[in-house]
């Protein structure tokens, strides 16, 4: 539920290229959730970016109890997707950074180091007429309803 820190071992975590292993904790905490017709764009000065339905965000702090650094971008935002009571799926939409910002906090890619915490969003882009929608982990086993 929002407000509720789930702790993720370092086993659920997508592990990059070359880096060590990963041993150690994450601690993380949806803030907060909103639905919106647009993201103002932060870097390009382009405007308002619109979604074609609506763009769902989740705003959330991670705190870093791991051994290296993290960035919650790859390690999170990208294992994320929502789902809503037709069974339809929506990864992450490419406008968190924008939404992170607009709020005042950090981008997800963004890296956090050990010790670290950070607030920062995932956006999804889902039809006008999704119902029900729910937040899914599937290899953490992380389910947050919206309702």
């Amino acid at each position: 539920t929002l407000g509720e820190a789930i702790t993720i071992d370092s086993s659920q975590l997508q592990r990059l290229m070359g880096q060590p292993e990963l041993t150690g904790q994450i601690v993380l905490t949806f803030r907060a959730h909103e639905s919106t017709g647009e993201i103002e764009d932060q870097f390009t000065g382009q405007g308002m970016i619109k979604s074609r339905g609506q763009f769902v965000i989740f705003y959330y702090s991670v705190m870093n109890n791991l051994n290296l650094e993290m960035q919650p971008g790859w390690h999170i935002n990208d294992q994320l997707y929502v789902t809503d009571e037709e069974g339809r799926r929506w990864e992450t939409a490419d406008y968190g950074s924008s939404a992170a910002v607009a709020k005042g906090y950090e981008q997800p890619a963004s890296w956090v180091p050990p010790g670290f915490e950070q607030v920062t969003a995932a956006v999804f882009e889902v039809p006008a007429d999704a119902q029900n929608l729910v937040l899914v982990w599937e290899k953490a086993g992380i389910k947050v309803s919206l309702n």
